[in-house]
């Protein structure tokens, strides 16, 4: 990324084979010298009222240093005896989680999509459920589970054997 920077800055050529796509970046320049570089990282940020209003959402926002991902979250909320809206609510965030995916049985509150943030959001506001890397923020016990249940099964293995 450092090459490609001094390249937009000093007009050297970019190796061939090289993507020199868009990147939005902050650079502090003093006399000269490159001293700091910053990716801008960007979300979309917004809030609605209706089941699928997100898909139509084009605004943007620039994220603060600490909000590493994107986040598209629906909250219900009862308005009389028997009626609900539904909200939805993008923005910058500093982890995903803590609600549980979105779902046809989820409660007031869930999460319909988060990925770690870029120069472009990575919200695909299409409708479908997504997460980043269990590891980049979300909990996930799946990796504890595997040596759990086999330790558990050996046991029963080994009481019926025996």
């Amino acid at each position: 990324m450092l090459f490609r920077l001094r390249a937009l800055l000093t007009d050297e050529a970019v190796p061939s084979g090289q993507n020199m796509e868009v990147l939005s970046i902050t650079a502090v320049i003093s006399r000269g010298e490159i001293i700091e570089i910053m990716q801008v990282k960007t979300c979309g940020a917004f809030s609605c009222i209706g089941i699928a209003c997100y898909k139509h959402m084009k605004a943007t926002e620039v994220c603060q240093e600490g909000m590493a991902y994107c986040k598209l979250w629906r909250s219900v909320t009862q308005v009389t005896w028997n009626q609900y809206v539904t909200m939805w609510t993008a923005g910058c965030a500093p982890r995903c989680g803590p609600w549980e995916p979105c779902s046809a049985f989820s409660g007031y509150r869930c999460q319909q999509e988060c990925c770690e943030a870029r120069a472009v959001s990575c919200l695909r506001l299409d409708g479908s459920v997504g997460t980043a890397a269990a590891g980049a923020g979300s909990r996930s016990y799946a990796p504890l589970m595997m040596p759990a249940l086999m330790c558990v099964t050996s046991q029963l293995i080994g009481r019926l054997l025996s």
